[in-house]
């Protein structure tokens, strides 16, 4: 399969990334950070869901998304049963968080770039 071939509604990826920024208990503005967006940009989405919730989400959006529940699943997987909000709420000293908490790098580092190492520190976490 191509990533041409991913396709999911911009309602679909709003609503994965909704349930994500409910588990890590994200503000409407924290949310908006996180996906690089001002709070306007970020209601404005959210008020036009039933407009253009069938509409194809960009592929640029969904590998956002995609990344963002990967890191999930790798602090799921790495942290001890019922101790996932410590590992993602727990400043952490090293690369890449140098002192912050996931949640905090994730609303603060937002970028491309910082999701992408992110991604890898999360998922090379996992045995």
């Amino acid at each position: 399969m191509k990533n041409s071939d991913i396709q999911f509604s911009v309602a679909q990826v709003v609503e994965a990334f909704g349930v994500l920024a409910k588990l890590w208990q994200l503000t409407h503005e924290e949310s908006a950070q996180v996906l690089e967006m001002t709070i306007e940009e970020y209601e404005d989405l959210l008020g036009n869901l039933d407009e253009m919730g069938d509409a194809n989400a960009d592929l640029k959006f969904i590998m956002k998304i995609s990344m963002f529940a990967s890191i999930h699943r790798a602090v799921m997987l790495s942290s001890p049963d019922g101790a996932f909000n410590h590992f993602f709420n727990h400043p952490y000293a090293l690369e890449p968080l140098n002192g912050m908490s996931i949640r905090q790098f994730l609303i603060v580092n937002n970028d491309d770039d910082s999701l992408e190492r992110l991604h890898r520190w999360s998922n090379s976490r996992v045995v």
